[in-house]
């Protein structure tokens, strides 16, 4: 097993046996990735994520990834992923559907760690309108409903994303704890099991 194949086989929500894939569908691989992270980052303690970070910027640095994706991809400098994803969606239909949901929810990741909920809100919808089987945009939206206190769409969207993926662990403890907010003990209990 290659250096490259430990690190995408460790990190969160990818398998231990990768598909085979042409060198083009790496960087969605990587952002993939990233996105799914960030929004780890935001849950997980400072050793967790510190390892994540640094698991993935190796990853980053590989040269199957392509320049047009490296900006929207990299987690040092939020604003250069903000204008890296930007550059992803402005190319519309020249990108496929799921790169430009992936770059939109990575964008909603980078405003949401800068603390832009609504900006990052806007970003995860339109990866939701792009492709509606993205669980993870799903998930990150419930975060950012999180952060503005909002449990009900919160709950709806972290809903959603376990439908479209009922291994997507985080959502059902954030889903309990979003029900615990609420007083509903027995859905948060429910969730948390």
């Amino acid at each position: 097993m290659t250096d490259r194949s430990r690190v995408l086989a460790r990190a969160p929500g990818t398998s231990t046996a990768a598909p085979d894939v042409d060198s083009s569908q790496q960087p969605l691989k990587l952002c993939a990735l990233i996105s799914l992270s960030s929004t780890l980052v935001a849950r997980q303690s400072r050793m967790s994520s510190l390892l994540l970070f640094t698991a993935l910027m190796l990853a980053a640095s590989l040269p199957a990834v392509a320049d047009r994706y490296k900006d929207c991809s990299q987690l040092v400098n939020l604003d250069r992923t903000i204008r890296g994803c930007t550059r992803v969606i402005k190319r519309g239909k020249r990108e496929s559907r799921k790169y430009r949901a992936i770059a939109s929810s990575t964008r909603g990741n980078a405003y949401r760690e800068k603390g832009k909920h609504d900006q990052a809100i806007k970003d995860y919808t339109n990866a939701i309108r792009i492709n509606p089987r993205y669980a993870n945009a799903y998930y990150n939206r419930g975060l950012a409903y999180s952060y503005k206190g909002d449990n009900d769409k919160e709950i709806a969207d972290y809903t959603q994303a376990i439908k479209l993926n009922p291994r997507l662990v985080e959502a059902y403890n954030n889903r309990g704890s979003a029900y615990e907010k609420k007083g509903q003990y027995d859905r948060a209990i429910a969730d948390y099991n």
